[in-house]
């Protein structure tokens, strides 16, 4: 189920994390400018909502990011040249590099038409302007693919059809923040990303409009706090304070 298309709601928020019922262009205009240090996403693959999406990142994301930080979106392969001239028509985005969530175990989709069998999912890394030395060079060198163990590992299919594997934002989300930092999945399905990113002591906040999503989203986040409470496997990261959207219900 979906809300209507102008509401925007606050399902649920914890230390250090909110989970957004709404539109992802709705939502963002309730995030201040320079509010994120990483917007980290996997946005519908169809090729015309992707690259939809991808456009609308392009020109509307780069507003709420720091200066220097990083926008990763995985995409498929279809749709890498019109989201790569998405991107290059803003000028204040700088082309890092692409990234590959490698999948070479089990069966692989077949594109006849375009002679290959496919073996990895791409995403393109984009920073706002040239990444600040002093913070260049705070962060670890990291590899630019990363093979899954095997394929589906990490994934619960059963919460969201299009959920990804956590290995994968387990490794990037951590090499591309600091502890304490933002990470904002305007697109979060049943909440990987985010979970990824609070289990490393970074605050999340994301968007989706099916608020079913949003409720599965919102409880994994609750358990991951609860867990971090209980092992005290790191001091609480502080409330998301850089929106001001209503809680459900208010």
């Amino acid at each position: 189920m979906s809300i209507a298309a102008e509401q925007v709601v606050t399902v649920a928020q914890g230390h250090g994390w909110r989970v957004i019922n709404g539109t992802a262009e709705r939502a963002l205009q309730h995030i201040g400018d320079n509010g994120i240090d990483l917007v980290f996403t996997d946005p519908p693959y169809a090729r015309i909502d992707c690259v939809e999406h991808c456009t609308w990142m392009a020109e509307q994301c780069v507003r709420a990011l720091q200066p220097g930080g990083s926008l990763v979106t995985l995409l498929g392969q279809v749709t890498m040249p019109d989201v790569i001239m998405a991107f290059a028509q803003q000028p204040a985005w700088k082309w890092r590099w692409p990234l590959c969530m490698g999948q070479t175990a089990g069966p692989h989709a077949q594109l006849r038409q375009v002679g290959v069998e496919v073996y990895h999912k791409p995403a393109l890394w984009y920073s706002r302007g040239v990444i600040p030395a002093e913070r260049r060079h705070r962060m670890n060198i990291f590899k630019d693919a990363v093979q899954m163990p095997a394929r589906g590992a990490g994934v619960r299919k059963d919460e969201h059809p299009w959920q990804q594997s956590n290995e994968w934002s387990d490794y990037y989300i951590p090499a591309l923040t600091f502890a304490g930092e933002t990470v904002l999945d305007p697109f979060c399905g049943s909440g990987t990303f985010l979970i990824s990113a609070l289990r490393a002591g970074r605050r999340c906040i994301g968007f989706d409009v099916d608020s079913a999503a949003c409720e599965q989203t919102a409880m994994a986040l609750a358990a991951v706090e609860q867990q971090l409470r209980t092992e005290d496997a790191a001091e609480p990261v502080k409330d998301v304070d850089c929106m001001q959207v209503p809680m459900i219900g208010s």
